[in-house]
């Protein structure tokens, strides 16, 4: 070989070392930059849960204090029907009259009746004759009855009250029943036994 071919066959391992060394350096840099990446994606992932936890916690505060502001908001509500209670009961025990005693309590329950109204209360309308429901109804007696259909109401037991088109308690009633007819005695079937 000459002179010239061994120096063209040198530069070529040079310049291969040179372009080794460049890709080392290449591939070496995307790790750090991937590390860098890695624990960003980390922290913002830690921090995304710490915020969600507390945004969590922030949310079933709010939920507990709007339930306490709803019971606030009713019982301040009803503080004026006690204090008409109140009244009535001191004058229970200084008047003899009853009429005035029951004007008093009729006073008062009307009021009662009217902050739950306001409040969003309503009551069940329940007619005799009317379809038994168990969506508003709840049967508590079964009646014998041959002037109302079966499985018709014959009568309210207790008044039944819904709020927010919800049904709080259904009204308690009594469900008509066919009659049951007596049985008589058949003389065949007794011969027929013997």
């Amino acid at each position: 070989m000459s002179k010239k071919n061994k120096k063209q066959q040198a530069e070529p391992q040079e310049q291969s070392e040179v372009n080794e060394g460049e890709t080392q350096e290449q591939v070496q840099e995307p790790k750090i930059d991937l590390a860098a990446m890695l624990a960003d994606m980390t922290d913002k992932y830690q921090r995304l849960g710490a915020d969600y936890q507390n945004y969590q916690k922030r949310a079933e505060r709010q939920i507990n204090q709007a339930s306490e502001f709803a019971k606030e908001s009713i019982v301040k509500a009803l503080l004026p029907v006690l204090d008409n209670m109140d009244h009535t009961m001191e004058k229970g025990h200084t008047s003899n009259n009853i009429a005035e005693l029951m004007q008093a309590v009729q006073i008062v329950f009307d009021h009662f009746k009217n902050t739950l109204e306001g409040q969003g209360l309503k009551t069940i309308a329940v007619k005799a004759g009317a379809e038994f429901d168990p969506a508003c109804h709840e049967a508590m007696l079964h009646e014998e009855n041959g002037d109302i259909t079966p499985n018709a109401i014959v009568r309210e037991l207790a008044k039944g009250y819904t709020m927010n088109d919800r049904t709080l308690r259904p009204a308690r009633v009594s469900v008509a029943k066919a009659p049951v007819e007596p049985v008589e005695d058949n003389p065949e079937v007794e011969q027929g036994g013997e």
